[in-house]
C-alpha cells in the first residue's frame, strides 16, 4: 500500500515539475512587436483623391427676343412705325410710312421693369411716348427723352395676339398703339386707342431693320 502511494506522488511530483517548465519556456512580447503593431493601429486612413473634375456650368438666362433693333410694321398698311422727317427734336411726331432706308423708323427696344419696355428711336435716342402723360383716347404720339423709370407714358407691353404679331399697349393710360382711323396713307399719325383685338390697325410686327 505504501509503494502504491509513493508512486502517486512520484508522477503527481513529476507532472508538477513539467508544468513549471512550459510556463517558464513560453516567450514574451517583445517590446519592439507591441510598438510595432501600436504604429499600424495608429495609422490614419489615407485621404480620399482629390475631385479634379470641372464644376458644371450654371445655366444661362434665356435673352430675351423683344430685345433688340427692330422695324416695327402695322398689319393692316404694312407700313412702318417711324418718327416724321427722321426728325432729332424732342416732341416730333410719330406716323406710319412706307419702309425706306434711313428714314428713321429703327427702334431699340429694351426691358425696363418685368413686363414693360422702352421703344426708342435709333436716330434720335428718344423714346416712344403718349403727348404729356395724357391717359385720353386719341392723345397722339411723340418721341421724347427719357428721364427713368417714372416715366410710364413712354414704356410699353408687347401682348401676343398670334402669328407674330402683337398690341403694344402704354403703361400709364391702358391705351393700345393705334394707327388713326386705320388708314393706310402715309404720314397718317399714331395715336393711344382702347385696344379692340379684332383690330389691325392695332397689331405691329418686329422685323429686322
Amino acid at each position: 500500500m505504501r509503494r502504491d502511494n509513493a508512486v502517486v506522488t512520484a508522477v503527481v511530483i513529476g507532472l508538477t515539475v513539467a508544468t513549471a517548465l512550459v510556463i517558464s519556456t513560453s516567450p514574451e512580447p517583445t517590446p519592439a512587436a507591441d510598438d510595432e503593431q501600436a504604429q499600424v493601429m495608429a495609422a490614419p486612413s489615407p485621404d480620399p483623391p482629390a475631385d479634379t473634375s470641372s464644376p458644371s456650368p450654371s445655366p444661362e438666362s434665356e435673352p430675351d427676343p423683344l430685345e433688340g433693333t427692330f422695324a416695327i410694321m402695322a398689319r393692316h398698311s404694312g407700313k412702318m412705325l417711324r418718327v416724321d422727317g427722321g426728325s432729332q427734336s424732342e416732341g416730333a411726331a410719330v406716323l406710319q410710312w412706307i419702309d425706306e432706308p434711313d428714314s428713321g423708323d429703327t427702334w431699340v427696344i429694351a426691358n425696363v421693369y418685368k413686363r414693360w419696355y422702352t421703344i426708342t428711336a435709333e436716330h434720335s435716342g428718344m423714346a416712344l411716348s403718349v403727348v404729356g402723360g395724357s391717359s385720353d383716347p386719341e392723345a397722339p404720339i411723340e418721341q421724347r427723352i427719357y428721364s427713368g423709370s417714372d416715366m410710364r407714358q413712354a414704356q410699353w407691353e408687347f401682348a401676343d395676339v398670334g402669328d407674330g404679331w402683337l398690341n403694344i399697349i402704354n403703361r400709364r393710360s391702358g391705351l393700345a398703339l393705334d394707327v388713326y382711323g386705320a388708314l393706310t396713307d402715309d404720314g397718317t399719325p399714331l395715336i393711344q386707342w382702347p385696344l379692340s383685338a379684332e383690330s389691325p390697325n392695332q397689331q405691329w410686327q418686329l422685323a429686322p431693320p
